[in-house]
């Protein structure tokens, strides 16, 4: 829940402190967990950063990472979360190299080995897709070489570059 929880204060500022307060709420009958299972209901199907990502706005990107970045410092613990997982995903296979740095400047969201869909990692991807520059800025922002994800059953990105035969990568 705590990507929702994210979406949602980048949709409506402040609203999950009113629901997480501990003002009474005796004449709606709202709670906090109820709140966060009926937003997990509710929510977009496509988060704002998710549409942000797919079409390569890096600027907006940017900026809602970055106050993913501060809520995770001043300890509101932001967490890894599926939708944070789709975005960085799509901004791979769509070939983004400027959102994939904006996800190289987080340093409270550890994304760079998480799988995708299909379990299998960026960088994995990158180089099946043989898109040289885009597997150069992921070994910049410090992909592990040497994890492929559970799909790619103990191939690591190098063995797939080899037998692709890339020699570029």
């Amino acid at each position: 829940p705590s990507s929702s929880v994210l979406e949602l204060e980048l949709i409506q500022p402040r609203l999950y402190d009113l629901i997480a307060s501990s003002a009474p709420f005796e004449d709606t009958g709202v709670s906090k967990t109820w709140f966060e299972a009926w937003w997990l209901k509710a929510r977009p199907i496509r988060s704002p950063i998710w549409i942000a990502a797919s079409h390569g706005y890096h600027e907006t990107v940017q900026a809602m990472l970055t106050e993913c970045d501060t809520q995770a410092t001043i300890g509101r613990g932001m967490a890894w979360g599926p939708d944070i997982a789709r975005a960085w995903h799509t901004a791979v296979w769509r070939g983004h190299i400027d959102v994939v740095r904006c996800f190289g400047t987080l340093h409270s969201l550890n994304f760079r080995q998480m799988y995708d869909a299909n379990h299998y990692t960026a960088l994995w991807n990158a180089i099946r897709l043989q898109n040289n520059p885009l597997v150069q800025c992921l070994c910049e922002v410090k992909c592990d070489l040497s994890d492929g994800g559970h799909a790619a059953v103990g191939e690591s990105p190098l063995h797939l570059a080899v037998r692709l035969g890339d020699a570029a990568i």
